[in-house]
This record gives structure tokens, C-alpha cells and sequence, in this order.
């Protein structure tokens, strides 16, 4: 009896435990690349981020037309598991991304005479 309440008491929640912090791993791997595909469909014009294909490690845009890879040395593992390793380039692949948009909105509000941190208020239609 006491080895049975040993074994739910210690082993069983070393386990779940385990397995929840791999698929914690494995959604903020894929929480990554959708964030990173968001900024690269929306910059390319293709719309919104649509899904990830694993098999040739490439996000797609919503309208179909655009596919992009991921960069070299996050394919091998995303598909097929996801550690801190992987979680940690593809953040450095994301945040590369979002200097990316930041610079290209600064580009666009200082052609356009806007201001990129507090953007131009335009009235309604009501006025």
C-alpha cells in the first residue's frame, strides 16, 4: 500500500509534469512561428499567416499564393520535437522579424509625416 501511494504521490506528477512542459515546449515553438509568419505574410502582402507544413518545414500565407522556409537549423527539430534550443533560435529568427516591420513602419510613417509611436488620429465619418 505504501508503495502504491509512494508511486502516486512522487512519480505520477514527475511525469505529468514532463509531458506538460514538452508540450508547453512544442505550442511556444509553434506559437513562434505563426508570430514570425504573421510579420512575414502581412510584409510580403500576402495577408495573414495560414498554417505550417512540418513535412518541408515552410509556414504559408492565407491567401495561398506565398510559402516561406524557416531558417536553416530550426527545420530538423520543429516537426519533430521542440526543446530550448529550438525555442531560443526561433525567437532570435522572430525578434529579427520584428525589427524588420518596426524599421519598415518607421520608413513608411516618415514618408507618409506620421508619427510610428503615437499614429495620426483622423476624424470619423460622423465627425
Amino acid at each position: 500500500m505504501r508503495l502504491v501511494l509512494l508511486t502516486v504521490v512522487v512519480i505520477l506528477p514527475t511525469t505529468v509534469q514532463g509531458v506538460s512542459l514538452e508540450e508547453i515546449e512544442k505550442k511556444r515553438c509553434f506559437n513562434l512561428v505563426r508570430e514570425g509568419g504573421r510579420i512575414i505574410c502581412i510584409l510580403t502582402g500576402h495577408g495573414d499567416y495560414g498554417s505550417f507544413n512540418g513535412g518541408n518545414c515552410s509556414l504559408l500565407c492565407k491567401d495561398q499564393n506565398f510559402s516561406e522556409k524557416l531558417p536553416d537549423g530550426e527545420c530538423s527539430t520543429v516537426g519533430l520535437g521542440c526543446n530550448q534550443t529550438v525555442i531560443e533560435k526561433l525567437e532570435h529568427w522572430k525578434s529579427k522579424l520584428n525589427k524588420w516591420l518596426k524599421d519598415v513602419r518607421n520608413m513608411v510613417c516618415t514618408a507618409s509625416g506620421t508619427n510610428p509611436i503615437r499614429p495620426r488620429v483622423t476624424k470619423g465619418l460622423r465627425g
